[in-house]
């Protein structure tokens, strides 16, 4: 027998049902899908295309939270509907997609990310962008976004 070394450089796109969530941040979810067959996998889920401020930067604390909190209320005003996540995986560990909410009606883009962009709680990334240098002014215009919430 001969020992084969497989490259996944392939981006492979799914959409799996979520079974928990964690709000990691306001652009970052932990997940666990169900891929079928009883198989569960627990992994992280980057949105794509938005830029959210980050927990644990200096200065970026209150936006920060005001974001992950923007995510946790959309996810509440979902209970009971159906919900997905399409995912990109490259190299086998790198996870970005998006969730989509299943039950909205046609015309309106059901996508977390898609929601997050039109309520002023992220801003569109540049390509390849995974960090943003916030200033002062967009990092207030998100924390006055909780008194909305």
């Amino acid at each position: 027998m001969t020992d084969v070394e497989i490259n996944l450089r392939a981006v492979v796109q799914w959409t799996f049902p979520i079974l928990q969530h964690e709000v990691i941040d306001g652009s970052t979810l932990g997940v666990v899908i169900d891929l079928g067959w009883h198989v569960l996998s627990r992994v992280t889920l980057h949105l794509q295309g938005i830029v959210t401020p980050e927990l644990g930067v200096g200065g970026q604390l209150a936006a920060a939270e005001t974001s992950a909190a923007a995510v946790r209320w959309w996810f509440e005003r979902l209970a009971g509907r159906p919900v997905a996540w399409s995912v990109e995986l490259v190299d086998g560990f790198a996870c970005v997609g998006d969730v989509l909410d299943t039950g909205r009606p046609g015309g309106v883009d059901g996508r977390l990310s898609a929601w997050m962009l039109r309520e002023g709680y992220a801003i569109q990334a540049a390509a390849g962008e995974t960090e943003h240098a916030w200033t002062s002014s967009e990092l207030d215009r998100i924390e006055a976004l909780r008194a909305f919430m």
